[in-house]
């Protein structure tokens, strides 16, 4: 009889666990097209945009979506960004939209051993969950690459790097894993 109820008891643990687990699930999410305000920074938001599909690739609760895709999902919807943004994710049936603003992009000119200028990079990004407006998480890049003698700091940095001056991808690359690895909701759940 003790046992029987410890089971139940057990089994209705898991079950209220599970519940938990699934009301705390963030639902799927959907990375919109890189925002930049110039231009000029096109090209460095595609590659961008690249970096952040890669990323994501093997995470199936988040989706990356192109700029074409977004203007055939908004259709005529030519409103504000935020009603652009609403009408796209509740068309994928997504629940949180992940937004990145590129402000700087700029290649190293030279080689990995010697440059006349080093690779430079700025970008902003923030999650946010769209029935509410509510961000979830944000973050920040601005790093353009010194060389050792101006920063001692970034002596494990450099290490890291091989002491080798980095194209501005691969500077993404390491960017967008540091920065997204610190907002959990972004994390695939297991």
């Amino acid at each position: 009889m003790i046992k029987t109820i410890l089971a139940a008891l057990l089994f209705a643990l898991t079950l209220a666990a599970a519940n938990l687990d699934a009301a705390d699930d963030s639902g799927k999410i959907v990375v919109m097209p890189i925002e930049f305000a110039d231009e000029s920074l096109s090209g460095g938001a595609e590659v961008l945009q690249e970096v952040i599909s890669d990323y994501f690739k093997d995470n199936h609760s988040v989706r990356v979506i192109s700029e074409e895709q977004q203007e055939a999902l908004a259709g005529d919807d030519t409103g504000s960004r935020a009603k652009l943004i609403r009408t796209v994710t509740e068309k994928m049936e997504s629940d949180h939209a992940l937004i990145f603003s590129l402000l700087r992009y700029r290649e190293r000119d030279g080689d990995e051993y010697s440059v006349e200028e080093p690779a430079s990079l700025v970008f902003e990004f923030k999650l946010i969950k769209v029935a509410n407006g509510e961000t979830v998480c944000r973050g920040r890049f601005d790093e353009t690459q010194q060389p050792l003698t101006e920063n001692i700091l970034n002596f494990f940095t450099a290490l890291k790097r091989g002491f080798k001056w980095i194209t501005v991808r691969e500077m993404a690359v390491e960017a967008i894993r540091k920065k997204l690895a610190a907002c959990p909701t972004l994390q695939e759940k297991s």
